[in-house]
């Protein structure tokens, strides 16, 4: 959908957007819809946007009462606002929503972190797959030592 205002982030009313319900399919119109028309509502107020990599984004602007920043990039828990004040959230269709405590300008570093349950999924990867080769290895030693 083309945007008057093709920035990966952009300002949006928050009321108006967790107003909109989710589609349930991709020919939904009216929430596609309702959804576009409300990144279109405040696209004169551009916000710059700085991809310092995949994991880092630094977003600057001025936001008014009651805004909030959408960034069209998937939402994932792993996303943090490093400054204080900001709060991550979901919006109806699946995207990053950083929601501020007040209005004003605002320069901001969005960075992803693998969260916790990534973390304890390696550890037990790392833990079956060690357990498999200790069995595998045990195994292979009863075999040496016992050839039938």
């Amino acid at each position: 959908v083309p945007l008057a205002n093709d920035s990966l982030a952009k300002v949006v009313n928050r009321a108006n957007l967790v107003k909109i319900k989710k589609p349930y399919n991709a020919i939904d119109e009216e929430p596609i819809f309702s959804y576009v028309n409300i990144l279109e509502e405040k696209a004169a107020n551009k916000l710059n946007v700085e991809r310092i990599s995949p994991s880092h984004l630094k977003i600057s602007g001025g936001i008014g009462q009651g805004d909030a920043v959408l960034v069209q990039q998937t939402y994932d828990s792993g996303w943090n606002v490093k400054q204080r004040g900001w709060k991550v959230a979901k919006d109806p269709l699946g995207f990053t929503l950083l929601v501020p405590k007040g209005a004003g300008s605002f320069e901001i570093d969005l960075i992803y972190r693998r969260p916790l349950a990534v973390w304890i999924g390696y550890l037990v990867t790392f833990g079956t797959v060690g357990w498999i080769v200790k069995r595998l290895l045990i195994s292979r030693g009863d075999f040496l030592s016992n050839p039938r």
